[in-house]
């Protein structure tokens, strides 16, 4: 539920012409009714059809690609499909695939072993912690290289037809992403229950939307 709502706010970030470039877990955050919004747009920039060669993000979900390319690597909306890979990774796993350290994507000590492992790739071994193989399939093919990379060709509506997403309620699922579901979807899908897993996270309930609050009390 909450990854294809990421998938929608990404696409939606993408027809406007811009790259999000810093996909992970602290940039989003849960509402009440288990809408999913962004958070900080520090890194993003505006490409269009053009594509950049800067590097920025962090580092435990920067593209192999860019991230070795020193500059010289020209990408565009597949730096966002691999982070969106690994996030996706991180929600179901607990953890990303290449670890943590590092937030900074200069080379520098503490990063070393994770860019060491981010050159290797994803590992079989890795992507058996996935439990669910439509997952896993998803995962796989977002982190592959960018001439494979899933979304290379048909952006975030080839990336939404895997299987992985075919088994929800899509209709259902833009009512919640819309902030219009009704108490009985929420019940029915046991959001209630999932926020504990939503914690673990780092997304605590003081982080969770209230509508009856005021966003610059003692501001």
């Amino acid at each position: 539920m909450l990854a294809q709502q990421v998938a929608w706010i990404l696409q939606e970030v993408h027809a406007e012409g811009y790259l999000y470039r810093d996909v992970k877990l602290s940039n989003f955050i849960v509402g009440r009714q288990g809408a999913v919004t962004l958070i900080d747009l520090g890194k993003a920039k505006r490409v269009g059809k053009e594509r950049t060669l800067t590097i920025c993000g962090t580092v435990h979900a920067i593209p192999p690609e860019v991230l070795f390319g020193a500059g010289t690597y020209p990408y565009s909306y597949e730096f966002d499909y691999y982070q969106f890979g690994v996030l996706l990774y991180e929600m179901l796993v607990g953890v990303p695939p290449f670890g943590y350290e590092g937030a900074n994507p200069k080379l520098r000590e503490g990063t070393t072993h994770i860019i060491a492992d981010i050159a290797k790739g994803l590992n079989e071994e890795q992507l058996k912690l996935v439990k669910d193989p439509a997952a896993a399939s998803l995962i796989k093919q977002l982190l592959f290289p960018p001439p494979t990379r899933l979304g290379g060709k048909g952006g975030w509506k080839e990336i939404l037809n895997h299987e992985y997403f075919q088994r929800l309620n899509s209709a259902e699922l833009k009512t919640v992403y819309e902030g219009q579901a009704n108490e009985q979807l929420l019940d029915r899908w046991d959001f209630e229950g999932a926020r504990q897993e939503i914690e673990d996270f780092g997304l605590d309930a003081g982080r969770y939307e209230r509508e009856d609050s005021d966003p610059f009390e003692n501001f």
